[in-house]
């Protein structure tokens, strides 16, 4: 009976030495795994400040850079203005020449009342420029003859192109009646007529012209 007490007794000193280290052992691997990591941490402020750093001079160097882009539009503005000051085609030169042309047969187109030449404002038509056309190649020589106490007309000998219209008269003017008969007015008269010119005078001296018996009329180009 001693001898089983004794080792009993053995046994359960045993165990507890056993639970003591266990014990040592656990307190120790606490007291290493709540170390506090100030040293293992402290780096990460310091790197956070140096991102900060990073993002402050971020913004100069986008400014600086934005200064060339003005730089760029204007490069493009002044190349676009380029053709403009290239282009030295004469092209209003061409349809004013032609319209000078034109003009010139009209600006040269005589008039003579019995041998008297008189200044002639001539309409820009087609009647006009043909009237002028057919004296440039040879001069017109109407036999007039007084009509109605107003007017003094003649054959053309030929037909011009016409646009007749409704048309009240005053002294001086030169119509074309029916196509191919010349009317000078020195007084008034309304129908259908295609306007040629107009005699620069007066009432007064276009009757002393034309209302004293039949006259003639020559139309010539110089």
């Amino acid at each position: 009976m001693r001898s089983g007490n004794s080792c009993s007794k053995a046994r359960l000193v045993f165990h507890l030495f056993a639970l003591l280290i266990t014990c040592l052992l656990l307190i120790g691997m606490t007291a290493c795994s709540t170390t506090p990591p100030d040293a293992g941490q402290s780096a990460e402020p310091e790197t956070s400040t140096d991102n900060e750093a990073v993002v402050a001079t971020t913004p100069d160097m986008t400014e600086e850079k934005s200064e060339p882009v003005s730089t760029i539009d204007n490069t493009r503005e002044t190349t676009a203005q380029a053709p403009a000051n290239t282009d030295n085609t004469p092209e209003a030169t061409v349809p004013d020449d032609e319209t000078n042309a034109e003009n010139d047969g009209m600006k040269k187109l005589r008039m003579e009342i019995n041998g008297t030449e008189v200044a002639v404002s001539w309409e820009d038509n087609e009647s006009a420029a043909a009237l002028a056309e057919l004296a440039g190649k040879n001069p017109i020589t109407v036999q007039m003859s007084m009509y109605g106490g107003f007017e003094q007309v003649g054959p053309l000998g030929t037909s011009l192109p016409r646009s007749d219209k409704q048309t009240t008269t005053s002294a001086g003017d030169i119509v074309l009646y029916s196509g191919n008969q010349i009317v000078v007015f020195y007084g008034s008269n309304s129908w259908s007529y295609t306007r040629l010119g107009h005699v620069e005078l007066s009432a007064a001296e276009m009757s002393d012209l034309l209302s004293l018996g039949d006259v003639t009329i020559t139309l010539s180009v110089e």
